[in-house]
């Protein structure tokens, strides 16, 4: 039995990633450029705004691949239950940071940046991914682990005394 992906659906899938309004490794310009422009334009304050232009998109070369990389991780963080709560708190700061520098945009929704902030601070009080994420087999196991977990999943004290949350 053999399965073939027709060529229609091939070309659909390629001009859909060259048309992707987000990002595409490695042409960052057809995204994250953009966002970073508008940021550059739409601030909440001066100083953000100079802080993208003249650092970030000066530097795009360094910093596109630093956000692709920390967004990737997050996303990782979250599906695998490795560091949820470390994850669930890097994916708060994201929509934050575009809520602040996309204050003004016109056409731009601003309570959804809000919205993805209390998804992700969701996994923050609880204990995420200890019942079938990675975290779970981290918990199990004692020792020098049990401390780097403790200290990575916000050193909560029944964390840390071994007691279960």
């Amino acid at each position: 039995m053999s399965f073939s992906i027709p060529a229609s659906a091939l070309s659909t899938a390629k001009t859909s990633a060259r048309l992707s309004p987000w990002k595409v490794l490695p042409h960052y310009d057809w995204g994250l450029i953009h966002w970073m422009q508008e940021m550059v334009e739409y601030a909440s304050t001066q100083l953000q705004s100079e802080l993208v232009r003249d650092i970030l998109l000066a530097n795009v070369a360094v910093f596109g691949p630093l956000v692709y990389a920390i967004e990737v991780a997050t996303a990782a963080s979250l599906i695998l239950g490795l560091f949820t709560r470390l994850g669930g708190a890097l994916g708060a700061l994201m929509p934050i940071n575009l809520w602040l520098r996309l204050y003004d945009a016109p056409g731009d929704w601003p309570w959804t940046y809000l919205f993805l902030v209390v998804i992700q601070l969701l996994y923050a009080p609880g204990s995420p991914g200890r019942s079938f994420g990675v975290d779970a087999l981290a918990w199990r196991r004692s020792g020098a682990s049990r401390a780097l977990y403790c200290v990575l999943s916000g050193g909560l004290k029944v964390a840390c005394r071994g007691g279960s949350i």
